[in-house]
């Protein structure tokens, strides 16, 4: 219960930033980034927000769940926030240099993303197979 919560208010801190960073980039440092920055940095805070609202329900849904039924939605959780960190971290600070060596993890933050979503898929699939009345 208390994992839950605080993903929780990890998921709307998340959310607060995204919006935070996509005004920044749109109002701020868009003159500070690279030809080709501004459509990276907007990417990044599509992705961060959008996964920020999965967290969030993630976080609402599995607030009653018994411990048996818990480990995918974590993994899941787990596999998001890795993601977002990877994959839109990485595209915010790809959008100010050409030169960035650590451009390989965007597409294993992708990866971690879409990993996400298939534990999330896993974990319903799990829910649908609970014995009546345990849902």
């Amino acid at each position: 219960m208390i994992f839950w919560r605080f993903i929780f208010v990890l998921s709307a801190l998340n959310g607060f930033l995204a919006v935070l960073l996509g005004a920044a980039g749109s109002h701020i440092l868009a003159s500070r980034m690279i030809e080709g920055g501004p459509a990276l940095f907007s990417l990044a805070s599509q992705y961060h927000m959008w996964h920020s609202l999965v967290l969030l329900a993630l976080s609402l849904f599995s607030l009653n769940r018994t411990a048996c039924r818990d480990t995918l939605p974590r993994i899941s959780t787990l596999f998001f926030l890795l993601g977002i960190i990877l994959f839109s971290g990485n595209l915010y600070f790809r959008s100010f240099t050409e030169v960035y060596s650590l451009s390989f993890l965007i597409p294993v933050g992708g990866t971690f993303l879409m990993a996400g979503w298939l534990m999330l898929a896993l974990s319903v699939v799990c829910i649908g197979k609970a014995p009546a009345g345990e849902i």
